[in-house]
């Protein structure tokens, strides 16, 4: 059985939101490199695709991209996407943006309701395999997404 196939995640709780989003932060900031200043993660995930861009910037004004273990930073994700889900209003994100800094602190914004910029597309199939494991009420669902899964 896979892990799409398992019983549905628990609604979200605040509690669970900041642990899986400390959790993210942290794992970003013990990969950094010495003396940055903040870690830039972009990422998107819809079923079992994931694609995600992470940058550095340091204290001389310098970007550079980040070295991240991707399979463990898509698991932690995946749990970030549980933590949000909430089945009686808009399901879960499709994609997010969060900062960490290396005082711990940390900012997150996420997006439950445009289509994410992928470099590559994933198909159609996997944004409906995406709505089952985390369903969402029509009203909730945008367009766009409605159309890939066949919804009208």
């Amino acid at each position: 059985m896979s892990s799409f196939e398992e019983e549905l995640p628990a609604a979200a709780s605040p509690e669970r939101i900041e642990a899986a989003v400390d959790e993210v932060a942290a794992f970003l900031r013990t990969g950094a490199s010495t003396g940055y200043e903040r870690v830039d993660l972009k990422a998107r995930m819809i079923s079992d695709v994931a694609e995600s861009d992470a940058f550095e910037s340091m204290a001389d004004g310098s970007t550079s991209a980040a070295t991240v273990d991707e399979p463990r930073l898509f698991e932690l994700l995946r749990e970030l996407r549980e933590a949000f889900y909430d089945p009686d209003d808009d399901g879960t994100w499709i994609s997010m943006r969060l900062y960490a800094v290396p005082d711990g602190g940390r900012w997150l914004t996420v997006n439950h309701f445009w289509e994410p910029d992928w470099r590559v597309a994933p198909p159609d199939e996997k944004y409906r395999e995406d709505l089952e494991r985390y369903p969402r009420p029509y009203s909730e669902t945008p367009d766009w997404l409605s159309a890939k899964v066949g919804q009208s």
